[in-house]
């Protein structure tokens, strides 16, 4: 759990299992998988840890409004979804930061969702804005995301990752 004393506590049961002391009061928190969970500050820092271990951050002149955890290209490990008061949606690696895929919305985001919009039984992330625009992200097809998987990365895929950073 996260707090405005700038503590993020993990619990088990009642008692405080340990603690990890950031820069400014915990906004947002999110789990990822086994023991990582991405958090929010607001100062607009994002990040990721590994129980008490930090994993990466990054600070941004906007502030950080929403996260989630979801695997949004289908490679079986969730990305860190944030949602920022400028309007960018960034993907990001949960090990690395380094960005999967952006996108912008005209105002801010007010918050990502997770669901089965279209009820054919696939969950996506859904981002909703402030002015009330909605935008849902289906993950990757599983076939398209093994097949990048097993070649290794393309020439294609690292000018498109250079272009994101």
């Amino acid at each position: 759990m996260g707090s405005d004393d700038r503590e993020i506590r993990i619990v088990q049961g009642e008692e405080v299992v340990s603690e990890v002391t950031e820069t400014d009061h915990v906004v947002a928190l999110s789990p990822l998988r086994l023991a990582l969970y991405g958090y929010g500050l607001s100062n607009g820092t994002v990040g990721v840890y590994d129980r008490t271990k930090r994993v990466w951050r990054l600070k941004s002149k906007n502030q950080v409004s929403a996260i989630r955890g979801f695997d949004l290209d289908a490679d079986d490990v969730p990305e860190l979804i944030a949602g920022w008061s400028s309007g960018k949606l960034e993907v990001r690696s949960d090990d690395t930061g380094d960005v999967i895929y952006k996108d912008a919305f005209p105002s801010a985001i007010a918050a990502l969702v997770q669901a089965d919009y279209r009820m054919d039984r696939r969950e996506e992330v859904i981002a909703i804005s402030v002015d009330g625009e909605v935008r849902g992200y289906l993950p990757a097809q599983p076939e398209l995301a093994a097949g990048a998987g097993a070649a290794g990365p393309s020439a294609d895929d690292a000018a498109l990752s250079e272009l994101l950073q």
